[in-house]
């Protein structure tokens, strides 16, 4: 996943890398749910900034015995 946060802390440009649309439109919704981010600074001002962050999704399943 990858996506700025902007000099306000907004998240912005939200992108799964590994792309299947489901999963970016869940992940999206995620994702501008979370609280405000601390921006970068360059000399004292508030810049924006990229992040790339692994998401990792663990699924468990039981078989059914018969």
């Amino acid at each position: 996943m990858s996506f700025v946060v902007e000099k306000v802390g907004s998240l912005s440009n939200i992108t799964i890398l590994t792309d299947t649309q489901k999963l970016t439109l869940q992940f999206q919704k995620i994702i501008k749910k979370l609280p405000i981010w601390e921006p970068a600074y360059i000399n004292g001002v508030p810049a924006r900034y990229n992040v790339v962050e692994p998401f990792i999704i663990e699924l468990e399943y039981e078989a059914k015995e018969e």
